[in-house]
């Protein structure tokens, strides 16, 4: 029950015993009263009777004149009982009425009882008493006239008390106005809101406002201050910690801008594949194989001046965005890096570079499909344009990827998530789809196919079924598409398929795809928001992070490698990781990191304050 209702029906109560007391007070005066003034009638009248009486008294009592100046008096109905006695004892004349008040119930005249004392009164002759008079009042009007004032008074009583009922629970409304107020702020700071408080009249509560107004500046110059630094690092996350070139979220803006709706654009993009990284940082150690990466880049920086872009994509692809360069240009220009002598001079390493032609309007999927192509195919010659990359043409690249594509020709290889209270909280499932010939083509490589051909609800399905047979051996965890959040119908027919085993299977969404499905926001928060266990991923690098947080309610977030590893490279300086992970976890939700190779990199993600993370590396400690 909320306070206002217990003060408002103590006061009430108090209130009504109050009225009770005063109105049993007044009963009792009233008796007492009306006791007293029939007693005061009876005598009066007792006393002009036995006048009247004496007046007619001759020698010997005249008992027919008695009797019709006794009957005028009793006739009235105000008396109970009239008796005349003789000086000898004789009954000279005696009336009784026991006639009851049948307008006053039994119980009233039982607990308010009148008992008003009889009157009497003697006859003379001057000297000589004649005889006596007793005269006893009827209560019966009183009764009435006590009964009628009960009524009012009850009405009243009761009226009364429901208007002040009524003023004190309104009273008491406006006194703890300002403390729903208050409560209504702190509530909304979860929300982000941070408006100050309005002046209190109540001088008891004042303080606390300004307190509170106080308290919300603090908060929302630590919330602004927190969101310029992760704004600042976002535009530092651009950049490759490492090679100082862009990142692969960067330089993929970079060409969708270049190929945006631009006629008669002329370039080409380059790519270059190293063999023999994971054997670098063995045979070098992190630190010496750090600056040899730096040097590479540094290399094709050179090599390239006229570049428009030039991005690391991860660890062994680069990539270089020219405009301008037309085929025989680029030809040559992957000669140049093919032939690039400084690489030799380091151990294992062996690279690949293609280049293919890039016009306006064309998608990213386009451009890496054919890049991805040739360095499968490693043709004789590096220049990759739509007939070597996809035979036939593209049509028919998309025939054969769709010929050899079925939900159950997919294998799910497990990506070990983390969580350092606990150990290994799941298994996540990387989808992946082998050829005729044997080889891999991963899910990145024809997810823009199936979505291009509205085919992603079948890689999602088969997802979420190898993860329910899966699930009563270990935790699984399954990454949804943006088909799943663009067609919630879906999303719901998933979750009830997981049914029971929910506590078992966690649901992974990118942050990129819940932004770019704003529009069905309001149907996915009812179900997210019954699904326990769903993550978002790849977190961090767009803005709207927290505000995704609050509003759906994850059980877990992932931030994304790039922010780890710039962060971590940098020395996060202004504490942008360990701040955004305190956010997050006083949401109530668990911040994991992804791509955890090392033990370098396990120990500082600890050292942040996160709960674990992502990645082969840490599952094997």
């Amino acid at each position: 029950m909320s306070l206002r209702r217990q003060l408002a029906m103590g006061v009430s109560t108090l209130l009504l015993l109050i009225f009770v007391l005063l109105a049993a007070f007044d009963a009792r005066q009233s008796r007492n009263y009306l006791n007293e003034q029939l007693t005061r009638t009876a005598q009066d009248a007792a006393t002009s009777l036995a006048l009247s009486m004496q007046a007619s008294w001759q020698a010997e009592p005249d008992v027919a004149i008695l009797r019709s100046l006794a009957d005028a008096l009793f006739d009235r109905g105000l008396y109970t009982a009239l008796r005349l006695q003789g000086t000898d004892g004789t009954l000279l004349l005696s009336r009784v009425n026991n006639e009851v008040i049948p307008s006053v119930p039994r119980w009233f005249q039982t607990l308010y009882r009148l008992q008003p004392q009889a009157a009497s009164a003697e006859l003379t002759d001057g000297w000589r008493t004649l005889a006596r008079l007793d005269l006893a009042p009827h209560p019966g009007l009183a009764y009435a006239n006590l009964w009628s004032r009960f009524q009012y008074v009850m009405v009243a009583l009761v009226l009364g008390g429901a208007l002040s009922a009524l003023l004190v629970y309104a009273l008491i409304g406006r006194l703890l106005d300002p403390l729903n107020r208050i409560r209504q702020q702190t509530e909304s700071w979860a929300a982000g809101s941070f408006r100050a408080l309005p002046d209190c009249d109540i001088e008891e509560i004042q303080p606390l406002v300004n307190s509170l107004n106080g308290t919300n500046l603090a908060l929302a110059d630590l919330l602004t201050g927190l969101q310029r630094d992760l704004d600042r690092s976002r535009r530092e996350n651009d950049y490759d910690p490492v090679t100082g070139l862009l990142n692969r979220e960067a330089y993929c803006r970079a060409l969708n801008a270049a190929m945006e709706d631009q006629e008669g654009l002329r370039g080409a993009v380059l790519m270059i594949r190293i063999h023999g990284m994971a054997e670098l940082n063995l045979d070098y150690g992190r630190k010496e194989a750090d600056k040899i990466l730096h040097h590479i880049a540094s290399q094709f920086s050179e090599m390239t001046p006229q570049a428009s872009a030039i991005g690391r994509l991860n660890g062994s692809d680069w990539s270089l965005l020219v405009m301008g360069l037309d085929q025989a240009d680029a030809r040559q220009q992957c000669t140049r890096l093919a032939g690039l002598e400084s690489l030799d001079e380091v151990a294992h390493l062996t690279w690949q570079v293609v280049a293919t032609p890039i016009a306006g309007g064309m998608a990213l999927s386009d451009v890496f499909g054919r890049l991805d192509r040739g360095l499968l195919e490693n043709p004789a010659d590096p220049w990759i344009d739509e007939t070597q990359a996809m035979p036939g043409g593209r049509a028919s690249w998309t025939r054969h990827v769709m010929q050899m594509f079925a939900p159950e020709r997919l294998s799910f290889n497990a990506m070990p998530v983390v969580d350092r209270s606990s150990g290994k909280a799941y298994d996540l499932l990387m989808a992946s789809l082998p050829d005729d010939d044997g080889q891999i083509i991963g899910a990145p490589s024809f997810i823009p196919l199936l979505h291009q051909l509205g085919r992603l609800s079948e890689l999602d399905q088969a997802a979420v079924t190898a993860a329910i047979d899966r699930a009563s051996e270990a935790p699984q965890g399954v990454t949804l598409s943006v088909d799943a959040l663009a067609h919630p119908e879906r999303l719901a027919d998933y979750i009830e398929q997981i049914g029971q085993q929910r506590d078992r299977i966690h649901l992974e969404i990118s942050q990129a795809d819940m932004c770019a499905c704003k529009d069905q926001w309001n149907r996915l928060e009812a179900l997210l928001g019954q699904y326990p266990n769903w993550v978002l991923k790849h977190a961090g690098l767009q803005e709207g992070t927290v505000d995704l947080v609050r509003r759906f309610n994850p059980c877990a977030v992932k931030l994304a490698n790039g922010l780890i590893q710039g962060a971590m490279d940098q020395g996060d300086p202004r504490g942008v990781v360990r701040t955004t992970s305190h956010l997050l976890r006083s949401l109530r939700c668990k911040v994991w990191a992804e791509g955890i190779s090392d033990q370098a990199m396990w120990d500082w993600v600890l050292a942040q304050g996160l709960d674990g993370g992502q990645g082969h590396y840490p599952s094997q400690l």
